[in-house]
């Protein structure tokens, strides 16, 4: 007897014994994200199955003060049977034929409303049968019901407003893009200043324009504008990868300037370019609309262009000289004297 024991754990030390991975297949159903009360739908699936599945029972659990089942429809299976309850729902689907579905297959798409808050959509699966009422084992991924997060408000765009006094102060736009720097004394008294974006229309010869067009505007306290000021306002202007395309790629071709309405024309500023900022600056004393101009880049010549033509003219010279060297030259005759 303790021989036979001795020999069994020797074999079994030698040739131990393999476990199979069993096969699981998961049941599974989608999120539904809705707004309150909209009505969406979620998939409850099959996957991953070792063999044919030709029966299964569920059952939808779910938060009645959230989720309102309202049906079931799109299965796979042949036959589809469901119970809709107030917290919960049953699904019975089966095939008809001999062999059971294989793949991913669709058990139902729910259609439910969401009423508010936040409900887990929890599977129960009673049953899940293969071919000849083989049982197949599972796993089940739950769902849920909830809000869609809400729609982030996009910032204006070159939009503005503050208000400045006698001893000056600073404007900043709401997305940052534009600063107004005012000193002292560039004005009176309390005022109002407004930055809105405007449309970019024609650009003054020699420029371009990009997409960054704005207009200042400056109010006292009784809503009389004002358009020059008593001492020079710095503008600075972040510039967007239009205004660089417009100039050429290269942001040290920008320009700031504002459209004088008594000429009609475009006075283009000194600008100082902040390449590690993306900031361009400049001072004026005028208030009206303003733009980001780009200096129409000039055609260049690549160096080995002027390499071939110094090359070409060299040629050239060298063979003038040698014609001009090998040209016969014309002696005058000696006249001979007579005795």
């Amino acid at each position: 007897m303790l021989l036979a024991v001795i020999l069994v754990v020797v074999v079994g030390i030698l040739f131990p014994t393999t476990t199979l991975a069993i096969q699981e297949a998961t049941v599974s159903i989608t999120d539904a994200i809705l707004p309150t009360g909209d009505t969406g739908s979620v998939v409850l699936s099959i996957s991953g199955a070792a063999e044919p599945v030709s029966c299964v029972d569920v059952v939808v659990s779910y938060d009645p003060a959230v989720v309102k089942v309202t049906g079931a429809s799109g299965s796979n299976f042949n036959s589809l049977v469901t119970n809709i309850g107030n917290d919960h729902t049953h699904l019975v689907a089966f095939v008809t034929s001999a062999t059971g579905l294989t793949g991913t297959i669709k058990v139902a798409d729910i259609t439910l409303k969401r009423l508010g808050g936040e409900s887990a959509l929890t599977l129960n699966v009673i049953t899940l049968k293969g071919d000849n009422d083989n049982p197949i084992p599972f796993t089940v991924v739950n769902g849920r019901v909830a809000a869609a997060p809400p729609t982030p408000t996009p910032t204006p765009q070159l939009t503005g407003e503050g208000n400045i006094t006698s001893q000056g102060g600073v404007v900043t736009t709401e997305d940052g893009r534009v600063t107004l720097s005012f000193p002292q004394g560039a004005v009176e008294g309390d005022s109002t200043v407004t930055v809105q974006p405007i449309s970019c229309n024609t650009a003054p010869e020699g420029f371009r324009l990009g997409n960054t067009c704005f207009s200042i505007t400056l109010l006292t306290t009784d809503g009389v504008p004002i358009s020059v000021l008593g001492a020079d306002v710095e503008v600075c202007v972040e510039y967007t990868d239009d205004d660089i395309a417009a100039a050429g790629g290269d942001p040290h071709l920008l320009k700031l300037a504002y459209y004088d309405e008594t000429s009609s024309k475009w006075v283009v500023l000194d600008t100082t370019v902040n390449t590690s900022l993306g900031v361009v600056c400049a001072h004026t004393n005028h208030l009206s609309s303003w733009a980001i101009l780009a200096l129409t880049p000039g055609v260049s010549v690549p160096w080995w262009v002027w390499l071939i033509i110094a090359l070409g003219v060299i040629a050239i010279v060298a063979e003038l000289i040698v014609i001009i060297r090998r040209w016969p030259v014309k002696r005058p005759a000696t006249q001979v004297k007579k005795g």
